[in-house]
């Protein structure tokens, strides 16, 4: 079972997403103040389906890292007079990763426990791609040219057709595959990690368990590489296809 502590203010009512697919034993601290106290009413619907205990905390003042250290002083408060072993920051702030640092590099509490961090109950980080810069290099003009002389050059030039890059052919490729083959790798929302946790609730898996699923789901082509992917990240057959059996209405869009 885990804890699953909230800076409410980061990532507001997104950060209750999967909340009704908690069981009996998991616990939601959720750390809000008067700019983050509002919670749709869909998800009071989750929160009231939802099995875990729920616990609400006021932070009555408003100042830098203020919130932050009084999560971070729970999170150390319940590691050391509870038997939970997994919990998880839900937060997309980075400075909670020292709190993660210390908890997961360290055996001073008599047993072993784990942190990680969330952007949902439900949901992982999203990875951080590098922006293109859109700056293309130009070719130089002769050496002996001047500036002048090399845009004139470029305005009397007529252009050539454009030719399609490797990467442009690749993609074609790709699409061409994709539909001469009839299936599309399938993407995972965050209704879908939901619905997953769901359907594997009862396997007692851990929060890393289902960031497993979650990526063996993103990245298989089709359901017999889904259900290989299973049993390789498992590293257990028997497992993999439980997994895979419970989830595959979700894999094939009809959960």
């Amino acid at each position: 079972m885990s804890v699953y502590l909230i800076d409410y203010e980061n990532v507001n009512f997104s950060g209750l997403e999967g909340v009704a697919a908690l069981n009996e034993g998991d616990e939601v601290v959720l750390f809000y103040s008067d700019s983050s106290s509002t919670i749709p009413m869909n998800l009071h619907i989750d929160v009231q389906k939802s099995g875990a205990t729920m616990r609400y905390i006021e932070i009555r003042k408003t100042a830098k890292n203020y919130l932050d250290f009084q999560l971070a002083a729970l999170s150390g408060y319940l590691v050391g007079t509870t038997d939970q072993t997994e919990f998880i920051v839900i937060s997309r702030d980075t400075g909670f990763d020292s709190v993660l640092d210390l908890f997961n590099t360290q055996d001073f509490v008599g047993r072993k426990v784990h942190f990680s961090r969330q952007d949902s109950i439900g949901g992982m980080i999203p990875v951080k791609r590098k922006k293109s810069s859109g700056k293309s290099t130009a070719k130089k003009g002769n050496a002996g040219a001047t500036k002048d002389q090399n845009v004139a050059a470029q305005k009397n030039t007529p252009k050539k057709p454009e030719s399609k890059t490797s990467s442009d052919s690749q993609k074609q490729a790709s699409e061409s595959k994709e539909k001469s083959s009839g299936t599309k790798k399938p993407k995972i929302s965050n209704a879908n990690k939901a619905q997953i946790r769901l359907k594997v609730k009862d396997m007692n898996l851990k929060p890393t368990d289902y960031t497993k699923i979650y990526n063996v789901f993103s990245e298989a082509p089709d359901k017999h590489n889904y259900d290989i992917g299973l049993i390789k990240v498992f590293k257990d057959q028997e497992l993999g296809n439980r997994i895979y059996k419970a989830t595959l209405s979700v894999f094939n869009g009809k959960g």
